[in-house]
C-alpha cells in the first residue's frame, strides 16, 4: 500500500489549478492579440509563425478542464469541455490528411494563407492539432484507466517540449512540417504545460500517485523527473548561447553538454544514494520501536496497562472526592452550615458526572467492533453534513470558518462506526480551532486503491511530533484542562483498524494538526 501524503498532495493539486489559470490567460492573451492587431502577443517575432485562434480554443479548453477535473471529478462539465478539445484536433487534423477546408480555421479572426509557416489560413499546426485530439481523449479515458489517461497527456505534453527543444536550439525541423502549419512557439509552451496540470489535478490517481509519496521512491521521484527534463534543456541552452557568441566553437560545446550531464547526473546519484541512507535508517528505526513482539502487540499492551490505570486512578479519584464531600456535607448539615453542605452536594455531583463520563467512554469504547452492524454504502459528504450541522451551535460560538470538500469518495463499511470517528475528529478540531486568531477547519478525503483516506484540518496549536502515536492511546490528554475522558482519539484508531486501516496525524507546534482516518474502500469482507 503506497502511502500517500496529503500536505504533498494538496500542493500539487495547487500546483495544477495555477498552471491550468496560466493556460487560459496565456490562451486569453493570444486572442486578445488578434483581436487588437498587436502581433506581439501572437508571435515571438516576425520570421516565426503565429499563434492561431482555434490553438488559443485548445489551451482555453485544456486549462478548462484540468480545473473542473480537480473540483468536479469525471463529470459532465469536464467532459463536455474535454470533447471539444478532442474534436477541435480531430477536424484540424483531418483537414489536413484529406485535404477539405471544414471552414472553421477562420470563424474566429480572419488569417491569410501566406503567412509565415502557414499551410492554409488561420489553421493550426497538425502537431499542435494531434495534441489537443490526445490530451481530449485522455480526459474521456481517465473514468476508466487512470494510468492510460496519463500516457496520453504525457504524450501531448512531449509534443510541446521537442517543438519547444526546436525554438530554444533553433532547430526548425522540429516543430516545422513542410507544406503545413508549423507549431509557434505560443503553442508549444502552452503545451508543455498541459501534462503536469492534467496529472496532479487529482494526483492519488495512475502514475501521479508516485510523486506524492511521502517515503523515499516519492523523494526520489519528485527530483529525477524535474531533473532529466530541465538538466539537457539547461546545458544545451547554455552550450548554444557560447556558441552563438562565439565564445567558443561548436566542437568545444560538445564537449561541454557531455560534462554538463556527467556532473548533473553524478550528483544526481549522490542524491539517491543519501536518500535511500536516510529510508533504511528510518526503517531500522522503526523496526528498533517496534520491538519483537510487534506494533500490533504492543498497542494492546499499552491498552491492558492503562485500563488497569483507569480503574485504579481515574475511578478512585472521583470516589475519593465523593467520600470526602459527603463527610463533610454530614458535618455541616450536623453544625447547621446548610450553604456550605449544598456547596459540598455540588462537588459530590461534579465528582459523579465525571465518574460516568468515564464510565460511558469506557462502555463506548469496549463497545466499538463488537455491535453488529452490517457492511453497506456511506455517502460520506452527507454524513459529516449531519455532523457538523449537528455541532453548528459550538462552531458559531467561535466563528470557525469549515470547509468541506464535496469531491469526497464513498466508502463501504459500518456507518454509524464511520460517523462516531468522524464526530470525534470534527469535536476534536472545534476544541483546537477555537484557539486560532482565524478559526478554519478543513473536511475532505480521497480514495488511493482499494483504501480511502478521509481528513479533519485545524489551524490550532498543533501537536509535537513525540506525542503524535500518543494521542490515540487510551485516556491520554495533552491539555488536562480541556474538558474530555482521553478515549475520543482512542475510539478513532479502533474503529480504523475495524475497517482495516489507520489513524494518524500530521502536525508541527504552531502549524495546526491533520487527522487521517484511513479505512478499506470495500468493506464487504470486513467481518470475515
Amino acid at each position: 500500500m503506497s502511502y500517500v501524503d496529503p500536505g504533498l498532495r494538496r500542493r500539487f493539486q495547487n500546483a495544477s489549478t495555477t498552471l491550468s489559470i496560466i493556460l487560459v490567460i496565456f490562451a486569453v492573451m493570444i486572442l486578445l492579440g488578434w483581436a487588437t492587431h498587436l502581433p506581439f502577443l501572437t508571435r515571438l517575432s516576425e520570421e516565426y509563425v503565429s499563434a492561431k485562434p482555434n490553438t488559443a480554443v485548445g489551451l482555453l479548453l485544456a486549462g478548462l478542464a484540468a480545473i473542473l477535473y480537480r473540483f468536479l471529478g469525471n463529470r459532465i462539465p469536464m467532459l463536455v469541455v474535454a470533447g471539444l478539445m478532442l474534436a477541435l484536433g480531430l477536424a484540424t487534423l483531418l483537414q489536413d490528411v484529406v485535404s477539405i477546408d471544414f471552414g472553421i480555421d477562420e470563424l474566429l479572426f480572419s488569417d491569410t494563407a501566406d503567412a509565415v509557416d502557414t499551410g492554409a489560413a488561420g489553421r493550426m499546426s497538425p502537431l499542435a492539432s494531434t495534441a489537443f485530439a490526445i490530451l481530449g481523449a485522455s480526459y474521456l479515458v481517465m473514468p476508466h484507466a487512470a494510468k492510460l489517461g496519463q500516457i496520453l497527456s504525457a504524450i501531448s505534453g512531449f509534443v510541446g517540449y521537442f517543438a519547444f527543444t526546436g525554438y530554444l536550439f533553433g532547430i526548425s525541423r522540429v516543430f516545422r512540417i513542410e507544406a503545413v502549419t508549423a507549431m509557434s512557439a505560443h503553442a508549444a509552451v502552452g503545451l508543455l504545460l498541459v501534462a503536469p496540470a492534467h496529472w496532479f489535478a487529482r494526483p492519488e490517481h495512475g502514475f501521479a500517485r508516485s510523486f506524492i509519496q511521502g517515503v523515499a521512491s516519492g523523494r526520489i521521484i519528485r527530483r529525477l523527473i524535474p531533473a532529466a527534463i530541465c538538466v539537457p534543456l539547461l546545458c544545451g541552452g547554455l552550450v548554444q548561447l557560447g556558441e552563438q557568441m562565439e565564445w567558443f566553437s561548436s566542437r568545444f560545446g560538445e564537449t561541454l553538454v557531455t560534462l554538463y550531464t556527467a556532473v548533473a547526473f553524478t550528483g544526481l546519484g549522490f542524491w539517491l544514494v543519501r536518500v535511500l541512507e536516510r529510508q533504511q535508517d528510518e526503517r531500522r528505526g522503526y523496526e528498533r520501536s517496534l520491538g519483537r513482539t510487534g506494533r500490533a502487540l504492543d498497542r494492546k499492551k499499552r491498552e491492558l496497562e492503562q485500563f488497569a490505570f483507569t480503574v485504579s486512578h481515574d475511578l478512585k479519584s472521583p470516589l475519593v472526592s465523593v467520600r470526602g464531600f459527603i463527610g463533610l456535607m454530614l458535618k455541616d448539615i450536623k453544625d447547621g452550615d446548610y450553604a456550605a453542605a449544598e456547596d459540598s452536594a455540588t462537588e459530590v455531583s461534579a465528582a459523579a458526572a465525571e465518574m460516568n463520563d468515564i464510565i460511558d467512554g469506557i462502555l463506548a469504547y469496549s463497545r466499538v467492533g463488537r455491535i453488529e452492524e452490517e457492511a453497506q454504502d456511506v455517502d460520506v459528504v452527507e454524513l459529516v453534513d449531519a455532523i457538523v450541522e449537528l455541532h453548528e451551535g459550538r462552531r458559531a460560538e467561535h466563528e470557525i470558518d469549515v470547509v468541506i470538500d464535496r469531491t469526497m469518495p464513498n466508502v463501504n463499511g459500518f456507518k454509524t462506526s464511520l460517523r462516531r470517528a468522524l464526530e470525534n475528529l470534527y469535536v476534536n478540531a472545534l476544541r483546537y480551532a477555537a484557539k486560532s486568531d482565524k478559526p478554519r477547519i478543513e473536511i475532505g478525503g480521497f480514495s488511493i486503491d482499494d483504501k480511502c483516506q478521509y481528513y479533519v484540518r485545524d489551524n490550532g496549536p498543533g501537536i509535537a511530533p513525540e506525542y503524535h502515536d500518543k494521542v490515540f492511546e487510551l485516556f491520554q490528554r495533552l491539555d488536562v484542562t480541556e474538558p474530555g475522558t482521553g478515549l475520543g482519539l482512542a475510539s478513532v484508531a479502533k474503529i480504523a483498524e475495524l475497517h482495516q486501516g489507520r489513524a494518524y496525524v500530521e502536525s508541527k507546534p504552531g502549524h495546526g494538526a491533520t487527522f487521517i482516518l484511513e479505512v478499506a474502500r470495500n468493506g464487504a469482507e470486513l467481518r470475515d
